[in-house]
């Protein structure tokens, strides 16, 4: 992996008892910086843990520590319920994408 390349991973399932609830992980997300730019990936809350701030957690995690490490300006992509949450958090639509199955 070259030098200008580094993940920053956040995993709040794990290693943090408020992030698990009875036990069971209830988010992860990780961060992938490149120069002074992170991309927000895989922002993922299990279905009985949603609408209790654990996305917004892990969003935050993963931008304060792309922070820390020299990134200023980040972008990620959302699901349609996502939407909401990174436009309170200050992210906005740059580019929409469709996606085709068979």
């Amino acid at each position: 992996m070259s030098s200008s390349l580094r993940h920053c991973w956040t995993t709040l399932a794990c290693g943090r008892t408020s992030w698990k609830p009875a036990g069971e992980p209830a988010a992860t997300s990780f961060g992938v910086l490149v120069g002074d730019a992170v991309g927000v990936f895989n922002v993922t809350v299990l279905p009985q843990h949603r609408r209790r701030g654990y996305g917004r957690a892990a969003t935050r995690a993963v931008l304060r520590d792309a922070h820390a490490a020299g990134a200023r300006t980040a972008f990620l992509h959302s699901t349609p319920p996502g939407v909401p949450l990174y436009e309170a958090m200050g992210f906005h639509t740059a580019e929409n994408w469709t996606a085709f199955t068979p």
